[in-house]
């Protein structure tokens, strides 16, 4: 539950069947929704409020180099042409690199270490507490 009230979850899994490298979400706001599907990597979904009554309904958005990580990262940096999931990744790793060196080009906010460095002990106290037969595992 986030400090507003609102409630956010997520499920995760790589061994799914019939989906072996998928990850799809969708965010739903008051006003809309937005939905992303590694499958289709190039172009995010977005529906809200505030289109004209007979336009509403799912748009499709083609990537580009105005969204936030792709400036430059692509052989064809132009409205349009779409992203594979191995461009997807190349971002990411630029993202991170940009992150260690403290490079700010305006890109959104990334968790910092001390967020990852949780993130890695509750995952080892999962581990654990599975392991002791579901017994609590107290984290500092």
């Amino acid at each position: 539950m986030f400090e507003s009230g609102a409630i956010g979850s997520i499920g995760v899994s790589r061994v799914a069947f019939g989906l072996p490298n998928s990850l799809q979400f969708d965010v739903f706001g008051t006003r809309g929704r937005a939905s992303f599907d590694l499958a289709r990597s190039g172009e995010i979904t977005l529906d809200d409020t505030h289109s004209p009554a007979g336009l509403r309904g799912p748009k499709q958005v083609l990537s580009g180099p105005d969204f936030p990580y792709y400036k430059g990262g692509s052989s064809m940096d132009f409205s349009g042409v779409g992203n594979t999931q191995i461009e997807q990744f190349t971002y990411q790793c630029r993202a991170f690199l940009d992150s260690v060196i403290g490079l700010d080009e305006g890109l959104p906010p990334v968790p910092s270490w001390a967020h990852g460095y949780r993130a890695m002990r509750i995952a080892d106290a999962v581990a654990r507490s599975a392991a002791a037969g579901g017994a609590t595992i107290e984290i500092d």
